[in-house]
């Protein structure tokens, strides 16, 4: 190997892991909706959806709960039960 090739090796980028799913044709249905209106990836998509489960997991965990409140906060809904 030349030490060309060597440099070049070292700064190829790392190559990300790939995961395959299947899920029902509703879920397909949904993620294309979802990257439609936010005009995002199903890579993205996918992203964002983990970091907003870890906080809502992390959260739990603390004993606190998970509320939509309105512009006044006022809570509207009470999440349960999401895992």
């Amino acid at each position: 190997m030349t030490d060309d090739a060597a440099v070049n090796d070292s700064v190829r980028p790392e190559k990300k892991p790939r995961l395959n799913v299947e899920v029902p044709h509703s879920v397909k249905d949904s993620v294309t909706k979802l990257t439609v209106q936010l005009d995002i990836s199903q890579t993205e998509l996918l992203r964002r959806a983990i970091v907003l489960m870890e906080f809502a997991v992390a959260q739990i965990a603390k004993g606190n709960q998970l509320t939509v409140a309105d512009k006044d906060l006022k809570v509207v809904t009470q999440i349960v039960g999401i895992w």
